[in-house]
């Protein structure tokens, strides 16, 4: 199998001479550029992973099923207040996902977790990162740091290999949004918007240097430095226009309630705001379940069910109720436990 002999390749480069070498640049690469999560380096193997092109477009075309379907259900909620009960929202986020975003997708920017066995083309989905996804930037400075390794110049002797760059991507999600807001195309003064403390801050810097090499002005904010007069939504002195919402919807809440100056901006259509409120919806852990939901299946085409059942994991709310289960129809909280080794609570 190809990709099974590029590994092995890979593996047999790494001499101890080499390996050691390539080991001493990455951690000085990784001093560098800040590729820390908190104190934790973000990286410690010398292979990146590698996908063949076609497991690329494999990728590709599943998860393309697996977003229409998202869509598909986030459409339906928003329709639907039956639909959108499947979801369990708490109180105070069903009046924020009320707002109109401005734009059409609650989620220009996510990230879908999954475990991708190569051997098989066996994807399984266990997460729709729908808020505030990370390590898009990080994923494209290793790609930098490995292009460099010497063992990697080695291995590109015998193989080709192309990285998949994100940041670029990133933006353009951002500024689509932002354009369908403002009914025009223009250059946002543009912010990327948490805590100070987070660990994930170093990537906020490299956003924030590849935003200014684009020609956009941007700064880093703390939801705590932000003001909110006259209409208009600052961070000091940088009046705002769009925000790169990092910080979890939850977390302003609870810091700053309903009335934080972020909030009140957003809703009164002063700034807008990537991912809005509604990414809510899919983010919840429960929109596994309205997706593999036997009563939902109207929602979806021939071509999704089947993407659904092959990638998305069987999930119900724990509930009085029938459902189906690998199609037997069952009595739901009496199935479980009695095979409570079978799930996950």
């Amino acid at each position: 199998m190809l990709l099974q002999e590029a590994i092995q390749t890979y593996h047999d480069l790494l001499t101890d001479q080499l390996a050691q070498d390539s080991q001493a640049q990455l951690d000085d690469q990784l001093r560098r550029r800040g590729l820390f999560f908190g104190d934790r380096p973000l990286c410690t193997v010398l292979r990146p992973r590698f996908f063949t092109p076609r497991q690329y477009r494999f990728l590709r075309s599943r998860v393309r099923l697996i977003l229409g379907a998202f869509d598909k259900a986030y459409r339906a909620a928003i329709a639907d207040p039956q639909i959108l009960d499947q979801f369990q929202l708490e109180g105070w986020e069903k009046e924020l996902v009320r707002h109109d975003p401005g734009f059409r997708s609650p989620t220009p920017v996510s990230r879908l977790d999954a475990f991708f066995i190569t051997n098989r083309d066996e994807l399984r989905f266990t997460e729709y990162n729908a808020e505030v996804p990370a390590a898009g930037a990080y994923g494209d400075a290793f790609a930098e740091v490995f292009y460099g390794l010497p063992v990697m110049r080695e291995f590109m002797r015998h193989y080709e290999v192309i990285n998949l760059p994100t940041r670029h991507l990133v933006m353009h999600a951002l500024m689509d949004a932002y354009e369908q807001w403002r009914g025009r195309r223009e250059m946002p003064n543009l912010i990327i918007l948490d805590w100070q403390e987070v660990p994930t801050y170093s990537e906020f810097r490299l956003f924030l240097d590849y935003f200014h090499s684009q020609g956009l002005d941007c700064v880093i904010a703390d939801p705590r430095e932000m003001e909110y007069r006259d209409g208009k939504l600052y961070a000091g002195k940088f009046q705002v226009d769009l925000i790169y919402k990092r910080v979890l919807i939850t977390e302003l809440v609870e810091n700053g309630g309903l009335d934080h100056p972020v909030i009140q901006a957003v809703r009164d259509n002063a700034v807008c705001m990537v991912n809005p409120f509604r990414c809510k919806i899919l983010y919840k852990k429960t929109s596994l379940a309205v997706l593999s939901d036997e009563r939902n299946q109207a929602l979806f085409d021939t071509e999704e069910l089947r993407a659904i059942d092959d990638h998305i994991p069987w999930t119900r709310t724990v509930e009085e109720r029938h459902t189906v289960h690998r199609g037997k129809p069952v009595d739901l909280i009496p199935y479980v436990l009695n095979y409570k080794d079978r799930f996950v609570l």
